[in-house]
């Protein structure tokens, strides 16, 4: 949920706060040690009425970011013929994606996200450019919306982050 409310407050286009939320949903379902995702989207009534109380209270905070997401989509038209149920309906297919996914086969995370986006919003994305990548510095903290893009746990990371347009690479 953290990584999730990070992306949000972003300052990103519709598409991209998309395309990053759907990569953190993946990355979160399908990444080690989550074994547990399933059980909570599958049997999550099974808990008492405190532990539903509590799971419903935060699946709420997490659907409201995707949906501020969809309404600026829609609002942009990039998500094409809204209707009363588009979160529901994606949802299930992204969550679905446990039932059948491999992580050693023939799909890698990274073309789910693409295929989902090309799915739901109905048109591919336009062509990225690539990022100017410059050196961080040895020990400085990342930002949480930088972690929540890497999907990287907290670190004082010696990663690259992407330098804005025009922007010089320090000596």
């Amino acid at each position: 949920l953290a990584r999730i409310e990070a992306i949000a407050r972003e300052k990103l286009p519709p598409r991209e706060h998309f395309r990053a939320l759907v990569r953190t949903h993946l990355d979160t379902l399908l990444g080690p040690g989550q074994d547990f995702i399933p059980v909570l989207l599958y049997d999550w009534r099974a808990l008492d009425s405190r532990g539903r109380e509590r799971a419903i209270a935060l699946q709420k905070r997490y659907e409201q970011v995707w949906d501020e997401v969809i309404r600026k989509l829609q609002r942009s038209g990039e998500w094409a013929m809204p209707t009363r149920v588009d979160h529901l309906l994606m949802f299930g297919a992204l969550n679905w994606i446990v039932q059948w996914y491999r992580p050693r086969g023939p799909l890698s995370v990274a073309q789910l996200v693409d295929d989902a986006e090309t799915f739901f919003l109905r048109t591919r994305a336009p062509r990225r450019a690539a990022p100017r990548v410059a050196r961080r510095v040895v020990g400085q903290p990342c930002s949480e919306s930088q972690r929540a893009r890497e999907s990287a746990p907290r670190c004082f990371c010696t990663t690259r982050q992407a330098l804005p347009p025009g922007a010089r690479r320090p000596s």
